[in-house]
């Protein structure tokens, strides 16, 4: 089992959990009543073989149980990161995860390089095992943020291995996080190159990419782990350097054959980092992704105990109010993953809001402006009243997509409207929100879209 369809399980929650309308005022948890230009109608599409989905899964996952993992299901992830587990446990222990419709991220990672019992865990867990042996299987998370000094050990020991073993074979998957760029110098173990320009962070991207992942034979990722929702002293803000590291990152992948994912923000620990309360902080953290062509997500964490002392979406074996935010985002994604899939990554843009003032820049759009573009190809003018972030997609036959998404903190009420004028003598155009298709006929070729906070559309343009 490669994949799990889970269409019938996302029209549920949506008839489960009906939207609330957004207004003035709201804190951006459903959907506004429309406001697209154009009428709505129905018209031929290009259709895409119902073959991709983008992986989800949750780290620290509970214990493996027939409850839990009936829990975990439910939320909408497609893989079981399955750690801790001894060889002769391994068969019944995949089996029940497969049960339940999930396949499995062998995660490789439960003791760091530096302990002296690593190699012998690791080969009595991982090396003495055929993982692909069984259906399940679904590719190895081979180790979470790792320094640059780790690299050449991961190429000499861990991708050597991988690629002897794994490399072409059904459900094979190389699967590894980067720190984000606020982990000091000595964490990355980089430091900034006057020679090039590059920062320390763009130094560590490109060691591991050099050394470890152009290494890597087969399907393989390379993923971002930055929490970007902050709230410090009861004061709700945003990390200005994510979209530098989504940009950093995806453009790492996109030039080395490499899916992109990212991590969500899915707990709080007390120390700056801000519990989501309201499924529009899920909604913009998918979409920001998904603007630069995101293929995984993480969510971290799933669980809480007493030893982790996280505020997460399963506390005590049951669901949180985050579980059930979470569920209700990935549910929409869902809906139309299948046809956003079938795109890949370009470029983004940035729009500075109209209704800041003319003097204005983003300070999160200034850090990431040596990546984006001088504009979106097949769009001859787009503006925005707020602060709004556009990926540039392209499918296999060459048609343009465009994820749209209002680039405020959806803990700040600040509504947004986007004009899109497309060239081409563009008349059709395809808009997903909240999951659903619509079809609009529009004129002059232009396309108004309204988005409430923390809200993301995908835009398919109909030649």
């Amino acid at each position: 089992m490669r994949k799990s369809r889970r269409w019938a399980f996302a029209l549920a929650v949506l008839f489960i959990f009906p939207f609330v309308l957004a207004g003035c005022g709201d804190n951006g948890d459903g959907p506004e009543t429309g406001g697209e230009t154009g009428v709505e109608a129905d018209f031929e599409t290009k259709t895409y073989a119902d073959n991709r989905y983008i992986r989800m899964f949750g780290d620290y996952p509970p214990a493996i149980t027939e409850y839990n993992l009936k829990i975990y299901k439910e939320l909408g992830l497609t893989d079981f990161c399955m750690t801790n587990v001894e060889p002769e446990n391994i068969a019944a222990t995949m089996a029940l995860i497969e049960e339940y419709g999930l396949n499995v991220l062998v995660g490789a990672f439960e003791a760091p390089f530096e302990d002296p019992e690593y190699e012998t865990i690791f080969n009595r867990r991982y090396k003495s095992v055929d993982f692909a042996q069984f259906p399940s299987y679904n590719g190895i998370y081979i180790i979470d943020e790792p320094r640059t000094s780790h690299f050449n050990y991961i190429r000499d020991s861990k991708v050597s291995w991988y690629n002897e073993t794994y490399a072409g074979r059904p459900g094979s998957y190389w699967y590894l996080n980067l720190m984000p760029s606020y982990a000091s110098s000595e964490q990355l173990e980089s430091v900034y190159d006057p020679v090039t320009g590059r920062t320390a962070y763009e130094v560590h991207v490109d060691e591991y990419v050099n050394t470890v992942l152009k290494a890597v034979q087969g399907p393989k990722n390379i993923g971002l782990d930055h929490y970007a929702l902050r709230d410090y002293g009861g004061r709700k803000t945003m990390s200005d350097t994510l979209l530098f590291d989504l940009a950093v990152v995806a453009a790492a992948a996109r030039d080395n054959g490499a899916d992109f994912s990212n991590c969500i923000q899915t707990y709080t620990d007390n120390g700056g980092a801000r519990l989501p309360t309201s499924v529009a902080e899920i909604r913009f953290q998918l979409f920001a992704s998904m603007v630069f062509g995101a293929r995984a997500f993480e969510f971290f964490c799933y669980s809480s105990d007493a030893r982790q002392h996280f505020n997460a979406m399963f506390e005590g074996g049951k669901p949180t109010d985050l579980y059930y935010y979470v569920q209700e985002a990935i549910a929409e994604v869902q809906l139309f993953e299948n046809v956003y899939c079938h795109f890949n990554y370009e470029g983004f843009v940035t729009l500075n809001g109209t209704n800041n003032g003319a003097a204005y820049e983003s300070d999160a759009f200034m850090y990431a402006e040596k990546y984006a573009m001088n504009a979106l190809n097949g769009v001859k003018n787009v503006t925005a009243t707020e602060d709004t972030l556009i990926g540039q997609l392209k499918d296999d036959g060459g048609d343009k997509g465009y994820v749209v998404l209002n680039y405020n903190d959806p803990a700040v009420y600040k509504a947004d409207k986007v004009r899109l004028e497309f060239d081409g003598g563009i008349e059709k155009v395809v808009v997903y929100r909240y999951g659903e298709e619509t079809k609009y006929l529009i004129s002059g070729g232009v396309l108004e879209l309204p988005l409430s906070p923390g809200e993301g559309v995908f835009v398919i343009p109909v030649r």
